[in-house]
């Protein structure tokens, strides 16, 4: 009984720990700290979930923040941080 309960763990947590390392976000990269500051000021202000976090290697930028954000906010982002930021990189799976 115990080691199927074990199994049964084991695999509960590998099923949602694959779902949690590769979800997809959208990041957004800024030119500096100031448009990054700049940018979370907007966002807190608003409902939007997002997350600042150091850019992931996988892409660059000239500041070394980025808000990761979720695929449903885009369009109210892009209008929010318009002219803000620097790039944004969509649909991204970054482990």
């Amino acid at each position: 009984l115990w080691m199927n309960s074990w199994k049964a763990t084991a695999l509960h947590w590998m099923k949602w720990s694959s779902i949690i390392w590769n979800m997809r976000y959208n990041y957004i990269t800024f030119k500096s700290v100031s448009f990054a500051m700049k940018a979370e000021s907007i966002l807190k202000k608003s409902n939007i979930k997002f997350r600042t976090i150091p850019v992931p290697r996988s892409i660059s930028s000239d500041c070394g923040i980025s808000i990761r954000f979720n695929k449903e906010d885009c369009e109210e982002i892009e209008s929010l941080l318009k002219g803000v930021y620097e790039k944004i990189y969509y649909d991204l799976v970054i482990n």
